[in-house]
């Protein structure tokens, strides 16, 4: 008897899992219902169908509350037996279909809830409104009436519905948009409706943040929603929750060198953990949907790594390749399945990991702090995506279980290469494993990020393997569901750019072309992404951003009333359609509409229609419409809540540079009319019902916010594009169109003042996009900046100081700080005596007589400032040195204090007192050294030094003033003086000196009792920073470069590689204004390919000129902007300056550099190629360095004679 019931409980739980496995193909034989859960309202019908039926299997209907759900139409024979349906009163009801199968009775049973309809108090809604009054749209408002509810005009181009009747629509929809409104219920085609697949979904938290709030995270709503499982974050992976201790004793591991000792904190976190863990997955299990997890490969626990690094490391890096590192996962798996047996698969991804102190946060115990990880994949990508797929397999499903429960293993393609995007990619690595019924490929939708203009994904329904395909419900590059951004439409039926971005018309464009087709039956389910993806804001909800952080750009964010509504609408619809797709997206929308928002019919038939205009706003407002538009812009200009400022001027400056700059203001345009459009619709609305999910606010008040959310937002994206266009198109052309410009900065700061009242005033609004113009560190990554990082550049500013003071005979720089989308050449500079000051229109202002006057600066567009000017004589003066600020090498008995400093060590270092500023070479300087010396004093040595030199600070760029011991008297005071000329005293190729150097005598570096009370300085001339470099003077020149040599006989700098290689040379100075560069180069033969480059401070290229050698005695040189791919000044692509060079030949190198962003190149005699912009976009064009290269080839390249002159003209240009 006993083994009897062993025998039943163990082919009960074999039955259990089968049960709870995904539908294979053979399971699609069996009969069932199309539908196990229906929410009805009243007055609404549903249709239920018998599946898989067959031509002589018949059917009793039948329901349990004839009060609550009627049956008004029924087939009870046949293939296409149904019931119609009815709700008639609020309640719940089951539905029984009882058949013959195998000479018994069956029964299926599909549950009915019908909902009572509006709820008016501040409770949630479940119901529907009847109203069937009609609504009215009106004239789009002003940015300005946005927030104040300003009633507008009626509209010429959008007439107003009458009810009952069908609702005429605007002519600017396009075909897409009026397809999509005008579909009905059931898809009309001949597909084969799929009713079979499953639906999981999961919230994912960002690493270090404040989990996000989502009716999501709740197992029991997942399952009322129709979701199979739920898929658990990063962080609620069980790999967190698992203590090692078998694996300690495999080890024969005690004390400290277990992989979790025990009482340490690390021991804790883990167990604290195990039970949040439990928890989480009970709550799953008891709502009787499937438990799933992501999890990163491979990630284990750092002290692991710590003790067994030697086992399993290639080059730092954990190595699933090693035999030791796959016995440490045997480990992992088989407490982790002993630990949690109700794990039902893991969702694998690999290339990322978050773990560390970097991706977690103290302040709210959330992350994984106690360990590390990396990418797997460590050598060759396919074999060790195989390794780790097969290895997977097997422990899941195959003969290396834990138990006897198979589990899913769901491979997500995402970032595996070819693999993730290209069919013959897919099929070559997935045709060489075995297929089984738990083994998924998990496909984003897309061929690539969840951007738009991204063709839909050929891998999907290809090949012998189950897949599963990846919709993201909060579009992390798209507002976050901060918004309305329907994407259902686009993800089910194709996006509206497909008709011109996939041209082959015999590809799959979306998920009903392969899921509705009997063709391709591998998609067994959706995961969709209701939560999650990018980093940081928007905020839409909830707590978010760091705890108690109120300072930094990750700071505490509280989003009162906030609602997931857009998201929620997303993920309703796609995985209400994966469970019947004979079903339009617009039924389940609008059913989600009276369901969720208490709309009656014609309200839901406008938020559907607010749901697909939001679709397009977005893809003309953050992409294009515009296939060639597309191949020049990038969807990176902007993400999360911030911008990439040099994306989007590169996006602008390749509009206009093909002459589609015009089109793209006009999609932005016409992205700001629609949002404008979905305003007044959501003003339209009836419902008077509350948010399910934030029970305190209106769902129409709630759309409207967020309607108007997104208007400001795109109306701001606008307003850049416009400033940036005009500036482009003035650049081109010569002409400003300085009014549009500044109407663009002005709305602009209009429309923020706006967001930013909605913002605080309007219940539930989410968090606006950084505005700042600064570099955003955020979680995750860095340097992006708020929006006013781009349209600062096009405000127009003209500052000057209040005073400032010049010597008579002397010239200096007029300190004019000035920006605005336009040339120079439109500001106007006066002075008010030329007799006391001439001031040219550069902006140099020259001293003629003492005395005071203005200088005045006038842009065209009105804005002046002006600096009064003081001319003195030509005395010589006096300053002091801050002896606060003093540099050292070593503080050993070094004293700074009341701003004097003693030295009292013949060990301590030299010190170094700055200059107020630089002098250069040829410069004459007087610096006067007071102080008082001990009995101990043995004497001191004074210069100017070169400081830019770490370790090395102590240049000597002028004559030296030793003091001897027997020259100061004990205990008073003393002043001596240094009268020098700067100059290269050391020779070590430096033109200037920043500090005055003070050491002990000969032979040692400090000075031994001695105190310096004041060093004062006097510039003997007016002498400015050079303008110009003249050539590399010794080979102890500043080169970095180990395959480079000086020629001291021919003063040329060779650079030899056997490859490709680059050496950089670092300029004295950097190089700013408008400049001349040349010199003169050659290569050893004709077939190699060697450069020259110009690069900024940071390293970004300005210009290149380079020898590239051609098959056939195609031999060029080539001035290369953006590797060949930026056009010149025409538009045209131009690279070639000069055919057929010769080996040994010398070439004269002329490059011409605009302070303004362009640059000519010249070659000999030959004309100059003139370029639009700078090789990298967001090159400064201020020269810091120049590299020489080679590529691919062993070339000698020969450098001489290399200058830079900035023009006399440095300045600003100017009418006067």
């Amino acid at each position: 008897m006993k083994r009897l019931k062993q025998l039943t409980i163990i082919m009960l739980a074999v039955i259990m899992v089968i049960t709870l496995m995904p539908a294979s193909s053979d399971a699609a034989k069996k009969i069932k219902l199309s539908k196990k859960n229906i929410m009805l309202s009243i007055g609404s019908t549903a249709k239920i169908k018998l599946k898989n039926a067959s031509k002589r299997t018949k059917v009793k209907w039948k329901t349990s509350k004839v009060s609550v759900v009627t049956i008004k139409s029924k087939k009870n024979k046949g293939r296409k037996a149904y019931v119609m349906i009815e709700g008639k009163s609020a309640g719940k009801a089951k539905i029984t279909a009882t058949y013959k199968a195998a000479k018994k009775n069956r029964k299926l049973v599909c549950k009915v809830t019908v909902n009572a309809g509006t709820n008016t108090d501040k409770q949630s809604v479940t119901g529907i409104i009847s109203s069937t009054v009609g609504q009215n749209i009106a004239q789009s408002p002003t940015p300005s009436d946005i927030n104040n509810n300003v009633s507008p005009t009626p509209a010429t181009d959008i007439p107003t519905p009458v009810a009952g009747t069908p609702t005429p629509y605007p002519e600017h929809y396009t075909e897409h948009t009026l397809r999509a409104l005008e579909q009905g219920n059931d898809l009309e085609d001949p597909y084969t409706h799929q009713n079979e697949m499953f639906v999981t979904d999961m919230v994912h938290d960002n690493p270090a943040l404040e989990p996000y709030t989502s009716n999501y995270k709740d197992a029991e709503f997942l399952r009322q929603r129709n979701f199979d499982g739920k898929v658990f974050t990063l962080f609620d992976c069980a790999q967190y929750g698992l203590l090692w201790d078998e694996f300690d004793e495999y080890k024969g591991a005690t004390g400290q060198n277990k992989v979790y000792p025990v009482g340490s904190t690390e021991r804790k976190w883990v167990e604290a953990k195990r039970q949040e863990l439990h928890e989480k997955y009970n709550e799953a299990k008891k709502a009787g949907i499937k438990i799933y997890f992501m999890m990163d490969m491979i990630v284990l626990p750092s002290h692991l790594k710590t003790l067994y690094g030697n086992e399993i490391l290639t080059n730092g890096k954990i190595d699933i390749a090693k035999e030791d590192t796959q016995t440490v996962m045997d480990y992992m798996f088989k407490e982790m399945f002993t630990e949690y047996p109700e794990i039902d698969g893991i969702y694998i991804r690999y290339g990322e990991t978050y773990t560390g102190n970097t991706y977690s946060n103290a302040k709210l115990g959330y992350g994984a702090p106690y360990h590390t990880g990396n990418n797997p994949i460590q050598g060759d990508s396919t074999t060790y995506h195989l390794m780790l797929i097969n290895y997977l397999c097997n422990k899941l499903y195959g003969d290396g279980m834990v138990d006897d429960k198979a589990r899913d293993v769901v491979y997500r393609t995402w970032g595996f290469g070819g693999f993730q995007n290209n069919p013959s990619e897919y099929l070559s690595v997935s045709n060489k494993i075995e297929p089984n019924e738990h083994l998924y490929f998990c496909i984003k939708h897309s061929t690539g990020d969840f951007h738009r203009n991204v063709a839909f994904n050929q891998t999907i329904g290809i090949g012998e393997h189950q897949q599963i395909i990846e919709v993201q419900a909060a579009r992390e590059y798209e507002g976050k569901g901060a918004y309305p951004n329907y994407i259902v439409d686009g993800v089910i039926n194709g996006f509206e750019e497909y008709e011109w971005l996939m041209t082959d018309k015999s590809q799959n464009m979306s998920l009903r072309d392969v899921i509705n087709n009997s063709e391709t039956l591998q998609i067994k389910g959706i995961w969709t992404w209701s939560r999650g993806g990018g980093w940081n804001g928007p905020y839409i909800n909830g707590l978010n951003g760091v705890r108690g952080d109120m300072t930094s750009d990750n700071r505490e964010i509280v989003i009162e009333d906030g609602s997931e509504l857009w998201n929620d609408v997303n993920a309703y619809v796609v995985s209400q359609w994966t469970k019947d797709t004979s079903k339009t997206d617009k039924y389940y929308a609008k059913q989600y509409a009276k369901t969720y928002l208490g709309m009656d019919d014609e309200d839901a038939e406008n938020f559907y229609r607010l749901c697909i205009l939001s679709a397009r706003a977005v893809l003309l407002g953050r992409a294009t419409d515009n296939a060639d538009l597309e191949k020049r812009i990038s969807n990176w200009w902007t993400r999360d809540q911030n911008i990439a400022p040099g994306t989007l001027t590169s996006n602008i400056k390749n509009a206009v540079n093909a002459g589609l700059g015009d089109i793209m203001l006009e999609e932005k345009a016409e992205s700001t009319k629609l949002w404008r459009e979905m305003i007044e619709i959501a003003e339209s609305f009836k419902t008077d019902a509350y948010l399910t999910d934030s029970p305190n606010l209106k769902v129409k008040e709630y759309i409207i916010t967020t309607c108007k959310y997104g208007y400001y937002f795109f109306a701001l994206a606008e307003q850049m594009h416009i400033a940036g266009v005009k500036k482009m198109q003035g650049e081109q052309s010569g002409n400003y169109d300085v009014e549009a410009i500044n109407d663009a900065v002005n709305a602009y700061d209009r429309l923020w003042n706006e967001w930013e009242e909605l913002y605080q005033t309007a219940q539930g609004c989410p968090s606006p996009f950084a505005k700042e113009n600064k570099s955003l560190w955020l979680i995750g990554y860095g340097g992006n900046t708020g929006l006013d990082g781009f349209m600062d550049n096009y405000r127009e500013h003209l500052n000057l100081p209040k005073t400032m003071t010049v010597k008579v005979g002397s010239t200096v720089i007029l300190p004019l700080d000035y920006s605005y989308g336009f040339d120079k050449e439109l500001l106007t500079v006066k002075s008010s005596d030329p007799s006391v000051i001439t001031v040219d229109g550069f902006g140099k202002v020259t001293g003629h007589s003492e005395g005071n006057c203005t200088v005045t600066v006038e842009s065209k567009s009105g804005l002046a400032a002006s600096v009064k000017v003081t001319v003195t004589p030509t005395v010589d003066e006096k300053i002091e040195l801050d002896l606060s600020k003093t540099e050292y090498d070593n503080n050993t008995n070094l004293i700074i204090e009341n701003n004097s400093i003693t030295l009292n060590s013949n060990n301590s270092s030299r010190i170094f007192i700055p200059l107020p500023r630089a002098v250069y070479t040829g410069e004459k300087i007087v610096v006067y050294i007071s102080g008082t010396t001990g009995n101990s004093f043995e004497g001191f040595r004074c210069w100017a030094s070169n400081t830019e030199d770490a370790g090395q600070k102590d240049r000597r760029m002028s004559d030296m003033l030793t003091v001897k011991k027997d020259e100061c008297s004990n205990g008073e005071s003393f002043t001596k003086l240094l009268e020098t000329e700067i100059r290269d005293a050391d020779g070590v190729g430096k033109d200037k000196a920043q500090a005055i150097c003070i050491k002990g005598p000969s032979g040692v570096n400090g000075a031994k009792d001695l105190t310096i009370t004041s060093v004062y300085v006097t510039y003997k001339s007016e002498t400015a920073k050079p303008d110009y470099f003249n050539g590399f003077s010794s080979e102890n020149d500043a080169w970095t470069m180990s395959n480079g040599k000086w020629d001291a006989v021919n003063k040329t700098y060779i650079y030899k590689s056997n490859g490709s290689g680059t050496g950089t040379y670092a300029l004295p100075d950097s190089y700013t204004g408008n400049m001349t560069v040349s010199w003169r180069m050659k290569v050893n033969q004709t077939d190699g390919r060697a450069f020259v480059m110009l690069k900024d401070k940071s390293n970004k290229d300005i210009a290149q000129v380079e020898f590239r050698g051609g098959e056939g005695g195609n031999h060029n040189i080539i001035a290369d902007a953006g590797d060949g791919t930026s056009p010149d000044s025409s538009g045209n692509i131009v690279n070639v300056t000069k055919t057929d060079y010769e080996a040994n030949t010398w070439y004269d190198v002329k490059v011409v550099i605009n302070k303004d962003g362009k640059y000519s190149v010249q070659i000999g005699d030959n004309a100059p190629v003139q370029f639009v912009g700078f090789k990298k976009a967001d090159a400064t064009g201020e020269i810091q360095n120049i590299a020489l290269g080679t590529r691919n080839a062993e070339v000698e390249l020969t450098i001489d004679d290399f200058t830079i002159n900035v023009d006399k003209e440095v300045g600003f240009y100017a009418n006067y």
